[in-house]
């Protein structure tokens, strides 16, 4: 794992600071280069580290995907490349860029539109008229875990728990992280008698201490952990 791609779509996301980019590059879900590219209907293949061409480009509507070198292990349909998430930003991406252009539509408005993870996946956070939620990959809200949309809590939303209690419960795993409402990791978690800080990503940030000093924790500040 080298997230080659995903390092550059980092890079990207800083320079253009707005949500309704629509990503030029497809990352696979280890952050390398997706295999396989397209750009409408024109695809090739690439180098997963680099994302140097590794094939000539292929018109699939013409020729379908299944004449790239790289289809048979790519895992796609040959009658689309694009996921759902990205079919849905593009088509909105593209009404709202046809409204700016008459005058209907500024490009600092904020409109309800799906966000897409670098691999063409919903991200973790999606949002509707009312709330933020937490999605898996395929748009489908986790459990409960939403906020009301200009809430502290929809402010500060990571769903990073949330995600990893869903690919947790998924492989029926022993131990499932307790998350807070917004599918935040908690300030303090604890497991088997022990107590201990965590950040955003779940991870132990101090020593651990028995339940009952729970309050020594420096980042104890009340019943309510999140």
């Amino acid at each position: 794992m080298k997230c080659e791609c995903s390092r550059q779509e980092s890079s990207l996301g800083r320079v253009l600071e707005t949500d309704m980019r629509v990503p030029f590059v497809r990352c696979n879900e280890m952050g390398s280069f997706d295999q396989l590219q397209c750009i409408k209907d024109q695809c090739l293949c690439v180098d997963i580290h680099s994302g140097f061409p590794t094939s000539d480009v292929v018109n699939i509507t013409s020729q379908g995907l299944q004449t790239l070198p790289c289809f048979n292990e790519s895992g796609y349909n040959n009658d689309s490349y694009h996921r759902e998430c990205e079919e849905k930003k593009s088509i909105l991406v593209q009404t709202l860029y046809n409204r700016a252009r008459i005058g209907l539509y500024a490009a600092n408005d904020t409109e309800t539109y799906e966000f897409c993870q670098p691999d063409g996946y919903y991200a973790r956070i999606q949002q509707n008229d009312t709330h933020k939620f937490c999605s898996d990959k395929f748009g489908n809200q986790i459990a409960n875990y939403a906020a009301i949309l200009g809430s502290p809590e929809a402010d500060t939303m990571t769903c990073n728990c949330a995600r990893v209690e869903l690919l947790l419960k998924e492989r029926e795993a022993y131990e499932i992280p307790v998350c807070c409402s917004n599918g935040n990791y908690p300030k303090v978690s604890c497991r088997r008698g022990l107590c201990f800080c965590t950040d955003e990503n779940g991870n132990q940030t101090s020593m651990e201490v028995p339940h009952e000093e729970i309050k020594t924790l420096d980042c104890y500040s009340g019943k309510n952990f999140c």
